[in-house]
């Protein structure tokens, strides 16, 4: 898209009317004929310090022109407006070509209205046969959906990375880091790169060459992205090198290797030692075969890879295919249809981790609001189909192009690559925080192996329900026999201090839980939450689990209080020292304590797991699902060795969580309370 827009542009350039102009001298031509081919080659900057430098603009209109179209590219819109303005609005002699870039800055700018004005103006100066009408009538389409998607309530804000990590360059592919929260690793076409700039023969030249792609990561701290690194020297070389991904354990990294960009070989790298490395890293074995047009692979736990690709036979433009593997042998690449893909460009592809909910990029100008949008799509296993693709609107998406588009593993950051004006550069990395959890992040049942045939047993019926609130003291402050009135006194609590939460509890014989005594807990607890809910309590503020008693312990459920940030002052419930019959001690209601994970299901889940680990536990999580986990760790570094003996008997995809007050946090309240327990430092720095 880029490519075939600066060529439209220089052939605008090349057409411009000379009515009016007045004559240039010799050497003043030269130096035009200089800066128009260091903008056919993308050096916008070098153009424009000609055009300046010899004051070409102030005796030429052509010259003027390009100036504006030079501060365009640099992302200088308001001094490019302005010029526009002018020539555009020049009574004697106006210049058509001034109306499709005003159009573009105001679209630039999401100002559709103004936008699709402009670019009608300039459609109307054109002839009928003028090959740039069709461009100009996708453009005013695009606007008009953009139009429609501006009030759209998304819950999403979006945050550029900052000047730590972009540049002037281009920065595109972020990839978190599958085991560090705070590391992110991407690939970028910038000054400094491996080998220099070079020309389209690979031969240096630092005047009109380009640099090649090199391989980056970055940190968080501090909530800032900043220690930006470029990976091993043996990895970044004088050709483009460009990220693909992880495996699921992070123990290799995927990148593709070649002279062109999108062009080469794919290999694998295993992180070795500086002195343990050879000269080239292990080539990948996979369907993914660059040379027929295939791009951005993304593998999918290394049994499906999804990518792009130019192959015959398609829709038009990049298409989205898939490809399974059985063994060491992968299915014949399938073109994913025609609800994904479009006469236009499908690119970039991410499977989160339900295996069901792909996202994907595509400049579609009857759903884009500007070039490359990102699109959600779910598969409905019933009717053997995916769901027509949503747009995810703004500001997730803007007038240029995003793409590359991926969630995080906490369900609520995301992070992509976009064009859009407001960036240092050509492209810039973005983190998109959501407001609410993206459910798709949640592993499915089909992750984690099944129970053994047979084991289905009835559940157990429901016990009896008893309640009790826990003052500063931790002792029993509320023992109503009053279901109502007692929930009347929580509800009162939680209304007279915003900080709280409530923690639902209920505490089932461990000898029950393989047999659905968890399950017939946490539907208790689902209860009493529903109830509070329809009085007006936020869901939010309400964690449900169901946990395992000793043996011979009658069933029970318990209302706690959490306070959120930092420790509940004098005189407030809290939770963390329980001292209910049977929960006293209990290493998961320490104050902080670590879980694993080991599978997200919406129905009950046996498994002899629960049995054979400490502190089985099931809690409600967002969409009807309920999350398994298994330990209860002290230290990261316990919870650590217990997931990896339980990937270890197949629980594949296990995680590490982190609980405060009986309550599982997500990294973003995590870091605000590292000071308090400093362990969670482990947590974020190396999950």
């Amino acid at each position: 898209m880029r490519i075939k827009l600066l060529f439209v542009v220089f052939l605008l350039v090349l057409g411009f009317l000379l009515g009016g102009a007045l004559p240039l001298s010799a050497q003043s031509s030269d130096k035009l004929e200089q800066a128009k081919a260091l903008y056919y080659r993308a050096k916008y900057e070098l153009a424009l310090q000609i055009i300046n430098t010899a004051r070409l603009a102030r005796t030429d209109k052509e010259a003027r022109f390009l100036q504006a179209l030079c501060q365009y590219h640099l992302n200088r819109l308001e001094p490019a407006l302005a010029t526009l303005e002018e020539m555009a609005n020049n009574e004697r002699a106006p210049y058509p070509e001034a109306w499709l870039f005003m159009g573009k800055i105001y679209h630039a700018q999401q100002q559709f209205d103004q936008a699709a004005n402009y670019y009608k103006l300039y459609l109307r100066s054109l002839r009928p046969d003028h090959p740039n009408r069709a461009m100009l009538i996708e453009d005013i389409r695009r606007c008009d959906n953009g139009l429609r998607l501006q009030f759209r309530q998304t819950g999403i804000v979006l945050e550029n990375l900052g000047a730590s990590v972009n540049t002037i360059g281009d920065e595109f592919g972020p990839v978190l880091s599958p085991n560090q929260a705070t590391r992110l690793y991407f690939s970028a076409i910038r000054e400094g790169n491996t080998g220099g700039a070079r020309n389209e023969q690979g031969l240096p030249d630092e005047q009109l060459g380009e640099f090649y792609s090199d391989m980056f990561q970055c940190q968080a701290e501090g909530g800032r992205w900043t220690s930006v690194q470029p990976l091993h020297f043996l990895l970044n070389s004088a050709q483009h090198e460009t990220l693909i991904d992880f495996s699921p354990d992070g123990s290799v990294l995927y990148y593709q290797q070649g002279q062109k960009l999108g062009e080469g070989a794919l290999f694998a790298d295993t992180f070795q030692r500086s002195d343990q490395r050879r000269l080239r890293t292990t080539p990948l074995s996979s369907v993914v075969d660059p040379a027929q047009g295939d791009q951005h692979p993304f593998f999918y736990y290394d049994t499906l890879v999804i990518f792009a690709s130019r192959r015959s036979g398609g829709f038009g433009g990049l298409d989205l295919y898939r490809s399974s593997r059985k063994g060491n042998t992968w299915s014949i690449p399938v073109n994913m249809g025609p609800t994904i893909n479009s006469a236009y460009d499908e690119t970039t592809p991410f499977l989160a981790r339900d295996g069901r909910s792909l996202y994907f990029s595509s400049n579609n100008s009857s759903l884009s609001i500007g070039g490359l949008d990102v699109f959600r799509t779910v598969y409905l296993p019933e009717a053997e189909r995916w769901s027509e693709p949503e747009n995810m609107g703004i500001p997730l998406n803007s007038a240029g192009d995003d793409s590359h588009f991926r969630l995080g593993r906490d369900g609520y950051t995301g992070f992509l690559a976009s064009s859009r004006k407001d960036s240092y550069g050509k492209r810039d990395l973005y983190v998109a925080y959501f407001q609410s959890y993206r459910i798709e992040m949640e592993l499915p049942a089909a992750a984690i192996p099944m129970p053994p045939v047979g084991l289905q047993p009835q559940l157990p019926p429901t016990p009896r329900q008893e309640f009790f609130v826990l003052n500063a003291n931790g002792e029993q402050a509320l023992d109503l026999g009053s279901y109502t009135s007692m929930l009347s006194a929580v509800q009162q609590q939680l209304n007279q201090n915003p900080g709280l939460h409530l923690v639902i509890t209920a505490y089932h014989p461990a000898e029950e839980a393989i047999r659905g005594g968890l399950f017939g807990g946490i539907r208790q607890a689902q209860q009493v939450a529903t109830y509070l809910g329809s009085q007006g309590i936020a869901a939010a503020r309400i964690f449900q689990r169901s946990l395992a008693l000793a043996a011979g312990q009658r069933p029970y459920v318990e209302l706690t209080f959490s306070q959120q940030e930092g420790t509940a002052t004098a005189g407030q419930p809290r939770v963390g020292v329980l001292q209910a019959e049977g929960a006293r001690g209990q290493a998961y209601n320490r104050e902080l304590v670590y879980k694993v994970q080991i599978v997200s299901v919406k129905t009950p889940y046996r498994n002899e797991a629960l049995r054979r680990f400490e502190a089985p536990m099931v809690e409600s999580a967002p969409a009807g699902f309920y999350r398994y986990t298994l330990g209860a760790c002290a230290t990261f570094a316990e919870a650590t060795a217990l997931r990896r003996q339980l990937e270890g008997q197949s629980f594949r995809g296990c995680f590490v969580a982190a609980y405060v007050h009986g309550e599982r946090i997500e990294p973003s309240r995590a870091r605000a309370l590292t000071t308090q327990f400093p362990d969670l430092n482990n947590f974020l720095n190396t999950r």
